[in-house]
Protein backbone atom coordinates (compact mmCIF):
# COMPACT_ATOMS: atom_id res chain seq x y z
CA UNK A 1 0.00 0.00 0.00
CA UNK A 2 1.02 3.61 -0.38
CA UNK A 3 3.72 5.01 1.86
CA UNK A 4 4.22 8.76 1.68
CA UNK A 5 5.74 11.42 3.87
CA UNK A 6 3.22 13.84 5.32
CA UNK A 7 5.06 16.81 3.85
CA UNK A 8 4.57 15.34 0.36
CA UNK A 9 0.81 14.93 0.66
CA UNK A 10 -0.08 18.55 0.03
CA UNK A 11 2.35 18.91 -2.86
CA UNK A 12 1.03 15.72 -4.47
CA UNK A 13 -2.67 16.50 -4.16
CA UNK A 14 -3.13 20.27 -3.99
CA UNK A 15 -4.56 20.06 -0.47
CA UNK A 16 -3.71 22.77 2.09
CA UNK A 17 -1.93 21.86 5.32
CA UNK A 18 -3.47 23.39 8.46
CA UNK A 19 -1.16 22.03 11.15
CA UNK A 20 2.51 22.71 11.65
CA UNK A 21 4.94 20.51 9.74
CA UNK A 22 4.83 16.87 10.85
CA UNK A 23 7.82 14.59 10.28
CA UNK A 24 5.96 11.33 9.68
CA UNK A 25 5.43 8.72 7.00
CA UNK A 26 1.84 7.70 6.30
CA UNK A 27 0.92 4.19 5.25
CA UNK A 28 -2.42 3.31 3.68
CA UNK A 29 -5.54 5.36 3.07
CA UNK A 30 -9.12 4.89 4.30
CA UNK A 31 -12.42 6.77 4.33
CA UNK A 32 -13.82 5.00 7.42
CA UNK A 33 -12.37 6.17 10.75
CA UNK A 34 -12.94 2.68 12.20
CA UNK A 35 -10.31 1.32 9.79
CA UNK A 36 -7.60 3.76 10.87
CA UNK A 37 -4.36 2.21 12.07
CA UNK A 38 -1.02 3.72 13.00
CA UNK A 39 0.05 6.13 10.25
CA UNK A 40 -3.10 5.80 8.10
CA UNK A 41 -4.37 8.67 5.93
CA UNK A 42 -8.02 9.29 6.79
CA UNK A 43 -10.05 11.15 4.15
CA UNK A 44 -13.29 12.61 5.48
CA UNK A 45 -16.22 12.64 3.07
CA UNK A 46 -19.25 14.79 3.94
CA UNK A 47 -22.60 13.10 3.48
CA UNK A 48 -26.30 13.75 3.83
CA UNK A 49 -26.62 11.59 6.95
CA UNK A 50 -23.04 11.08 8.12
CA UNK A 51 -20.25 13.64 7.89
CA UNK A 52 -16.78 12.12 7.94
CA UNK A 53 -15.39 15.38 9.31
CA UNK A 54 -17.17 14.59 12.59
CA UNK A 55 -14.88 11.56 13.01
CA UNK A 56 -11.58 13.39 12.54
CA UNK A 57 -10.83 13.33 16.28
CA UNK A 58 -11.49 9.57 16.42
CA UNK A 59 -9.08 9.04 13.53
CA UNK A 60 -6.42 11.15 15.23
CA UNK A 61 -6.83 9.27 18.52
CA UNK A 62 -6.52 5.99 16.59
CA UNK A 63 -3.08 6.97 15.28
CA UNK A 64 -3.79 8.54 11.89
CA UNK A 65 -0.75 10.08 10.26
CA UNK A 66 -2.88 12.58 8.35
CA UNK A 67 -6.52 13.60 8.34
CA UNK A 68 -7.95 15.21 5.21
CA UNK A 69 -11.01 17.38 5.91
CA UNK A 70 -13.46 19.44 3.87
CA UNK A 71 -14.19 22.00 6.60
CA UNK A 72 -11.91 24.18 8.71
CA UNK A 73 -10.94 22.39 11.95
CA UNK A 74 -11.44 24.15 15.27
CA UNK A 75 -8.55 25.04 17.56
CA UNK A 76 -9.19 22.04 19.81
CA UNK A 77 -8.88 19.59 16.92
CA UNK A 78 -5.70 21.27 15.64
CA UNK A 79 -4.21 21.08 19.13
CA UNK A 80 -5.08 17.37 19.39
CA UNK A 81 -3.49 16.70 16.01
CA UNK A 82 -0.31 18.55 16.99
CA UNK A 83 -0.08 16.57 20.24
CA UNK A 84 -0.50 13.25 18.38
CA UNK A 85 1.86 14.13 15.52
CA UNK A 86 -0.95 14.03 12.97
CA UNK A 87 -1.23 16.42 10.04
CA UNK A 88 -4.55 18.01 9.11
CA UNK A 89 -5.10 18.91 5.46
CA UNK A 90 -8.00 20.72 3.81
CA UNK A 91 -9.47 19.97 0.39
CA UNK A 92 -12.56 21.18 -1.44
CA UNK A 93 -12.88 17.86 -3.31
CA UNK A 94 -12.04 14.64 -1.45
CA UNK A 95 -12.68 12.57 -4.59
CA UNK A 96 -10.07 14.59 -6.47
CA UNK A 97 -7.70 14.24 -3.53
CA UNK A 98 -7.96 10.44 -3.75
CA UNK A 99 -7.60 10.41 -7.53
CA UNK A 100 -4.46 12.56 -7.42
CA UNK A 101 -2.93 10.53 -4.61
CA UNK A 102 -3.70 7.29 -6.46
CA UNK A 103 -2.04 8.72 -9.58
CA UNK A 104 1.13 9.43 -7.61
CA UNK A 105 1.21 5.88 -6.26
CA UNK A 106 0.36 4.36 -9.65
CA UNK A 107 3.44 6.06 -11.11
CA UNK A 108 5.54 4.88 -8.17
CA UNK A 109 4.42 1.28 -8.66
CA UNK A 110 5.50 1.36 -12.31
CA UNK A 111 3.36 -1.70 -13.03
CA UNK A 112 1.15 -2.59 -15.98
CA UNK A 113 -2.38 -1.23 -15.53
CA UNK A 114 -5.52 -2.71 -17.08
CA UNK A 115 -8.71 -0.64 -17.04
CA UNK A 116 -12.04 -2.38 -17.63
CA UNK A 117 -15.37 -0.69 -18.28
CA UNK A 118 -18.64 -1.41 -20.07
CA UNK A 119 -22.34 -1.64 -19.32
CA UNK A 120 -22.46 -5.42 -18.99
CA UNK A 121 -19.87 -7.96 -17.89
CA UNK A 122 -17.07 -5.73 -16.63
CA UNK A 123 -16.91 -7.49 -13.24
CA UNK A 124 -16.81 -10.90 -14.91
CA UNK A 125 -14.13 -9.70 -17.31
CA UNK A 126 -12.12 -8.28 -14.41
CA UNK A 127 -12.37 -11.48 -12.36
CA UNK A 128 -11.43 -13.80 -15.23
CA UNK A 129 -8.57 -11.61 -16.38
CA UNK A 130 -7.17 -11.24 -12.85
CA UNK A 131 -7.31 -15.01 -12.35
CA UNK A 132 -5.52 -15.67 -15.63
CA UNK A 133 -2.83 -13.08 -15.00
CA UNK A 134 -2.23 -14.31 -11.45
CA UNK A 135 -0.72 -17.49 -12.92
CA UNK A 136 2.23 -15.44 -14.17
CA UNK A 137 2.24 -12.09 -12.36
CA UNK A 138 1.67 -10.51 -8.97
CA UNK A 139 -1.81 -9.09 -9.52
CA UNK A 140 -3.90 -6.61 -7.54
CA UNK A 141 -7.50 -6.18 -8.68
CA UNK A 142 -10.70 -4.37 -7.80
CA UNK A 143 -12.60 -6.18 -5.05
CA UNK A 144 -16.27 -6.69 -5.92
CA UNK A 145 -17.47 -3.65 -7.85
CA UNK A 146 -15.40 -1.08 -5.95
CA UNK A 147 -15.14 0.84 -9.18
CA UNK A 148 -16.24 4.47 -8.75
CA UNK A 149 -14.41 7.75 -8.12
CA UNK A 150 -13.79 6.66 -4.53
CA UNK A 151 -13.46 2.89 -4.86
CA UNK A 152 -10.98 2.79 -7.73
CA UNK A 153 -8.35 5.09 -6.17
CA UNK A 154 -8.68 3.24 -2.86
CA UNK A 155 -7.98 0.01 -4.77
CA UNK A 156 -4.82 1.53 -6.25
CA UNK A 157 -3.68 2.94 -2.91
CA UNK A 158 -4.05 -0.47 -1.25
CA UNK A 159 -1.94 -2.32 -3.85
CA UNK A 160 1.21 -4.02 -2.49
CA UNK A 161 4.47 -2.35 -3.45
CA UNK A 162 5.55 -5.39 -5.51
CA UNK A 163 2.41 -5.42 -7.70
CA UNK A 164 3.20 -6.23 -11.33
CA UNK A 165 -0.30 -5.83 -12.81
CA UNK A 166 -3.21 -3.69 -11.59
CA UNK A 167 -6.61 -4.78 -12.91
CA UNK A 168 -9.07 -1.95 -12.30
CA UNK A 169 -12.78 -1.92 -12.93
CA UNK A 170 -14.09 1.53 -13.87
CA UNK A 171 -17.76 2.38 -13.46
CA UNK A 172 -19.69 5.59 -14.05
CA UNK A 173 -23.05 7.33 -13.77
CA UNK A 174 -22.28 10.53 -15.67
CA UNK A 175 -20.00 11.94 -18.34
CA UNK A 176 -16.37 12.67 -17.35
CA UNK A 177 -16.25 10.09 -14.54
CA UNK A 178 -14.44 7.45 -16.63
CA UNK A 179 -12.19 10.24 -17.90
CA UNK A 180 -11.16 11.13 -14.34
CA UNK A 181 -10.60 7.48 -13.43
CA UNK A 182 -8.50 6.89 -16.53
CA UNK A 183 -6.38 9.99 -16.00
CA UNK A 184 -5.70 8.85 -12.46
CA UNK A 185 -4.84 5.24 -13.29
CA UNK A 186 -3.21 5.73 -16.73
CA UNK A 187 -4.14 2.26 -18.05
CA UNK A 188 -1.80 0.69 -20.57
CA UNK A 189 -4.50 -1.71 -21.66
CA UNK A 190 -8.25 -1.05 -21.61
CA UNK A 191 -11.23 -3.28 -22.23
CA UNK A 192 -14.78 -2.17 -23.02
CA UNK A 193 -16.93 -5.22 -22.35
CA UNK A 194 -20.24 -4.18 -23.96
CA UNK A 195 -22.45 -1.14 -24.47
CA UNK A 196 -25.86 -1.76 -22.92
CA UNK A 197 -28.69 0.35 -21.54
CA UNK A 198 -27.72 0.87 -17.89
CA UNK A 199 -27.66 4.61 -17.08
CA UNK A 200 -29.69 5.38 -20.20
CA UNK A 201 -32.07 7.31 -17.96
CA UNK A 202 -29.20 9.63 -17.07
CA UNK A 203 -27.29 9.77 -20.36
CA UNK A 204 -30.25 9.53 -22.72
CA UNK A 205 -29.04 7.05 -25.34
CA UNK A 206 -26.75 4.10 -25.97
CA UNK A 207 -24.58 6.36 -28.09
CA UNK A 208 -24.03 8.64 -25.10
CA UNK A 209 -23.24 5.60 -22.97
CA UNK A 210 -20.66 4.57 -25.58
CA UNK A 211 -19.20 8.09 -25.48
CA UNK A 212 -18.95 7.97 -21.69
CA UNK A 213 -17.29 4.54 -21.70
CA UNK A 214 -14.89 5.66 -24.44
CA UNK A 215 -13.46 8.28 -22.07
CA UNK A 216 -11.21 5.48 -20.86
CA UNK A 217 -8.84 6.22 -23.77
CA UNK A 218 -8.12 9.72 -22.44
CA UNK A 219 -5.71 8.56 -19.76
CA UNK A 220 -4.15 5.61 -21.57
CA UNK A 221 -0.39 5.49 -21.99
CA UNK A 222 2.36 3.23 -23.25
CA UNK A 223 4.28 0.83 -21.03
CA UNK A 224 7.83 0.65 -22.29
CA UNK A 225 7.71 -0.83 -25.77
CA UNK A 226 4.07 -1.80 -25.29
CA UNK A 227 1.76 0.64 -27.09
CA UNK A 228 -1.58 1.40 -25.41
CA UNK A 229 -4.19 -1.12 -26.52
CA UNK A 230 -7.99 -1.01 -26.39
CA UNK A 231 -9.84 -4.34 -26.57
CA UNK A 232 -13.35 -4.33 -28.00
CA UNK A 233 -15.83 -7.01 -29.08
CA UNK A 234 -16.67 -7.48 -32.75
CA UNK A 235 -20.19 -8.53 -31.75
CA UNK A 236 -20.95 -5.13 -30.19
CA UNK A 237 -22.72 -2.72 -32.57
CA UNK A 238 -20.90 0.29 -31.05
CA UNK A 239 -17.40 -1.11 -31.61
CA UNK A 240 -16.83 0.75 -34.93
CA UNK A 241 -18.07 3.98 -33.31
CA UNK A 242 -15.68 3.66 -30.36
CA UNK A 243 -12.75 2.62 -32.55
CA UNK A 244 -13.17 5.26 -35.23
CA UNK A 245 -14.34 8.19 -33.10
CA UNK A 246 -12.24 7.82 -29.97
CA UNK A 247 -9.47 5.20 -30.06
CA UNK A 248 -7.85 5.79 -33.44
CA UNK A 249 -7.83 9.64 -33.18
CA UNK A 250 -6.11 9.25 -29.80
CA UNK A 251 -3.45 6.96 -31.29
CA UNK A 252 -4.70 3.92 -29.39
CA UNK A 253 -4.31 0.51 -31.00
CA UNK A 254 -7.50 -1.59 -31.12
CA UNK A 255 -7.88 -5.35 -30.95
CA UNK A 256 -11.18 -7.21 -31.39
CA UNK A 257 -11.89 -10.16 -29.10
CA UNK A 258 -15.06 -12.12 -28.49
CA UNK A 259 -17.25 -14.55 -30.38
CA UNK A 260 -17.65 -12.76 -33.71
CA UNK A 261 -16.01 -13.93 -36.94
CA UNK A 262 -14.48 -10.44 -37.14
CA UNK A 263 -12.62 -10.86 -33.85
CA UNK A 264 -8.86 -11.33 -33.96
CA UNK A 265 -9.07 -13.43 -30.81
CA UNK A 266 -12.31 -15.41 -30.69
CA UNK A 267 -14.04 -18.29 -28.98
CA UNK A 268 -15.34 -20.98 -31.28
CA UNK A 269 -16.94 -24.40 -30.84
CA UNK A 270 -18.62 -23.18 -27.65
CA UNK A 271 -20.40 -25.84 -25.64
CA UNK A 272 -21.38 -26.51 -22.03
CA UNK A 273 -20.15 -29.42 -19.88
CA UNK A 274 -22.31 -31.46 -17.51
CA UNK A 275 -21.86 -28.89 -14.74
CA UNK A 276 -22.82 -25.93 -16.90
CA UNK A 277 -19.30 -24.61 -17.48
CA UNK A 278 -18.52 -23.21 -20.94
CA UNK A 279 -15.94 -25.15 -22.92
CA UNK A 280 -14.53 -23.66 -26.10
CA UNK A 281 -11.53 -23.28 -28.34
CA UNK A 282 -9.77 -19.94 -28.07
CA UNK A 283 -8.52 -19.05 -31.54
CA UNK A 284 -5.70 -16.51 -31.82
CA UNK A 285 -5.51 -16.79 -35.60
CA UNK A 286 -2.81 -18.29 -37.82
CA UNK A 287 -3.64 -21.76 -36.44
CA UNK A 288 -2.75 -20.93 -32.85
CA UNK A 289 -5.47 -22.22 -30.50
CA UNK A 290 -6.04 -23.12 -26.85
CA UNK A 291 -8.81 -25.37 -25.51
CA UNK A 292 -10.38 -23.55 -22.59
CA UNK A 293 -12.97 -24.08 -19.86
CA UNK A 294 -14.37 -21.35 -17.63
CA UNK A 295 -15.08 -21.93 -13.96
CA UNK A 296 -18.00 -19.50 -14.30
CA UNK A 297 -21.19 -21.28 -15.41
CA UNK A 298 -23.13 -20.10 -18.43
CA UNK A 299 -22.15 -19.29 -22.01
CA UNK A 300 -22.98 -15.60 -21.46
CA UNK A 301 -19.57 -15.21 -19.80
CA UNK A 302 -17.59 -16.31 -22.85
CA UNK A 303 -17.54 -13.03 -24.87
CA UNK A 304 -16.22 -11.13 -21.84
CA UNK A 305 -13.75 -13.80 -20.77
CA UNK A 306 -11.98 -13.93 -24.12
CA UNK A 307 -11.19 -10.22 -24.04
CA UNK A 308 -7.98 -11.06 -22.17
CA UNK A 309 -5.52 -10.29 -24.99
CA UNK A 310 -2.73 -12.56 -26.03
CA UNK A 311 0.32 -10.35 -25.70
CA UNK A 312 1.91 -9.06 -23.56
CA UNK A 313 -0.86 -10.28 -21.24
CA UNK A 314 -1.34 -13.91 -22.14
CA UNK A 315 -3.63 -16.82 -21.61
CA UNK A 316 -1.88 -19.57 -19.68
Amino acid sequence: MIEIAVNNLAASTGARTVTEEVDRVCRGCVIDSRQVEEGTIFVAFPGEKVDGNDFASRAIESGAGAVVMTREPDAELVSLAQDKGCAILLTDDPEEFLLRLAHVYRLELGCLVVGITGSIGKTTTKDVLAAVLAKRYRVWATKGNFNNLIGMPLTVLSAPADTEVLVLEMGMNHFHEIERLSQSANPNLAIVSKIGTSHIGILGSRENIARAKSEIVQGMCAAGDFSPLLVLGGEDDFTPFIRDTFAQPAGIDVMLAGVSDDDEVRARDIRVDDEGHPVFTLDFGQGDTVDTMLAIPGVQSVPNAVKAPRSPIVWA
